[in-house]
Parts: C-alpha cells; structure tokens; sequence
C-alpha cells in the first residue's frame, strides 16, 4: 500500500487509534479538507462506519488495471485508504466497508491488502469470477476479511442471477453467513426479489437504495418494488450514493422522502449508511453532506435510529 504522510490534526488522529508510540500508521497527501457541515457532526463522540467506499492505488505496477472506456486516466488518479481518512476521520467515521473497485474487476489483491493492513478499521466485499463462485473460495476470502460479494448488472443482466455458479454464490454465503451485496438497477427489483425468496437463509445488502432515483425521480412503483424486499428478514439496504439519485447534489434532501420510505419498510437495523466515495466527493458534492442528510436532515429519525443507520448496522453485519 501506499505510504505518504497524512496531514489530520493530532487531536483527530489520537481519537481515531491512529498514532502510537511507533508514530503515524496511516496516512495519505492529496486530497482536499472535507466540506462544511453542521457543527453536531465535528463536535460528536461517537464513531460512524462508512459502509460503502471503493479505493484504488496509482500504483500500477504492483496493482494494473485496464484504461477507463475512453482512455482518459482514473478520476482522482488515487483514492486509498490514506485518502479516504482525509473525509472521514474529521466527520468521526473511523471505520468503512471496501467494495472491490470496478477499475480492479474481479482481481481482488488491492482490496484483500487494504483489509489485511489494518482488519481494525476495515472490511472488505469482493468481486469474483463465476469460476470461483464456491464455498472453498468464499471461506477463504472470509478469513482475509471479507464479509460480502458483490453482484452488478453491468454488462449483464440480473437474469442471470438463477444460472449455476451464481446460485452456488448464494448458498456458500448461506453456510458461512456471509453477504450478497447487489448492485442492480430498479427495473431489477423484482427479480431479486425472487432470488431472495429461493435463499431465505442468504444475508443481502441492497446497495443504495436499489438505485431508485438514478433518472432524476422516484416512481412509486419502483419505491415499493424496493420496499417489498423487507419481506425477507435476511435483506437489508444502503442508504448510500446521494450523489447519484435525484438532483444528484447537496443537501440531498430530495432523497429524504425514500430514505423515509425505507426506514420505515426495513427498520433502522436494516438501513445501512455509506458514502460511496470517492464519487460522493467529486463534482460539487460533499462526504460531509452525505453524512448530514442522515444525521441532520432526517427528522423523522430517532437518536436511536441515527445510531443503528450510521454505525451499528454495519457493525452487526460487517465487524461482528
């Protein structure tokens, strides 16, 4: 992994387990101080998990992956672990879920090197192959620290979720209580709805919020196709990726109507925040919001509510 110094103050870095006797033990340059946000997020004891973060290195040598689809270099070209801190640490989120970036498709050795670095402070959800869609390789990874894998309909369609290798994936993360974590668009819904009905017994994490909201608006019928799926007591969703859905800007607060939907649907011990960065902290919009909409913003929302949503949750099914 990579090594720079991480500019936080001292007071932030100690509260965080960060610096010892033997100094600093992550840090990172380069990216830019959070953004503002409501004094009550700074000045808090508690700490948050991010549940949804993607990170990647520069260094391509060590960790190669292919250009983007138009050749242009990754935007930012680095976003590890180091970087990440930089948003987090001040916002008290001290702990997060690394989802396999997409750059790294299913070669899974940066992921399984951050996790392994510092298993206090970070889990991991892996892509694979169909190849190794099986419990030897599920065990394995589980012992490095993850604790999910992914499905996404990029290039694919959800349909081929009921083939073979897929369904060993779901009956492996079954046995060893490991979680489905699915990236799917709404006009999927109904379809892992299914699946989730044939695998009861399969722990699922819908990423956020089923993408309900990607076109600008948010169809009743595509809030209830994502509400429905709190019939089965083994789904849960992130309640992550404003930047995407609705007007796809701070302060978000047109989401709230969903997230309302679907707190009341899952219950704040099935409602997972994350912040999906680093695209949460691109083109104008802000880690620190993201974090605000839920802590702030959403009066509808109990103290209680706000603890399971921005740490407990995730805990429970990620760090426990």
């Amino acid at each position: 992994m990579d090594r720079e110094p991480l500019h936080l103050s001292r007071r932030h870095l100690l509260k965080a387990g960060l610096l010892g006797a033997g100094g600093l033990l992550l840090g990172c340059a380069g990216a830019p101080a959070a953004g503002p946000t409501a004094r009550s997020i700074s000045s808090r004891e508690e700490h948050w998990i991010d549940a949804h973060v993607h990170l990647w290195s520069a260094d391509l040598e060590r960790y190669p992956h292919p250009p983007t689809k138009d050749g242009s270099p990754l935007s930012p070209l680095r976003f590890t672990a180091h970087e990440l801190l930089r948003y987090s640490l001040p916002a008290s989120v001290q702990r997060a879920v690394v989802v396999q970036s997409p750059c790294y498709g299913t070669d899974n050795r940066y992921l399984l090197d951050v996790v392994g670095s510092r298993p206090d402070l970070f889990r991991g959800v892996a892509l694979l192959d169909e190849a190794d869609m099986n419990l030897e390789t599920v065990r394995a990874m589980a012992a490095r620290g993850i604790r999910g894998f992914r499905l996404q309909t990029h290039g694919r369609e959800a349909e081929t979720w009921t083939q073979g290798p897929v369904e060993a994936l779901w009956r492996a993360c079954a046995s060893e209580g490991l979680h489905v974590c699915v990236l799917t668009w709404p006009r999927h819904l109904g379809i892992l709805d299914r699946l989730c009905e044939r695998h009861p017994e399969t722990p699922v994490v819908v990423d956020h919020l089923g993408r309900v909201g990607v076109d600008g608006w948010f169809p009743d019928d595509e809030v209830k196709a994502l509400c429905r799926l709190a019939r089965h007591p083994n789904v849960a969703v992130k309640a992550s990726g404003f930047h995407m859905l609705g007007a796809r800007k701070p302060p978000y607060t047109d989401v709230l109507p969903l997230l309302h939907r679907a707190v009341e649907a899952f219950g704040p011990q099935r409602v997972i925040w994350g912040s999906d960065s680093p695209s949460q902290v691109k083109h104008g919009n802000s880690y620190r919001a993201a974090l605000a909409l839920v802590h702030d913003a959403a009066d509808f929302l109990s103290p209680d509510d706000k603890a399971w949503i921005l740490g407990r949750t995730a805990e429970r099914h990620f760090f426990s």
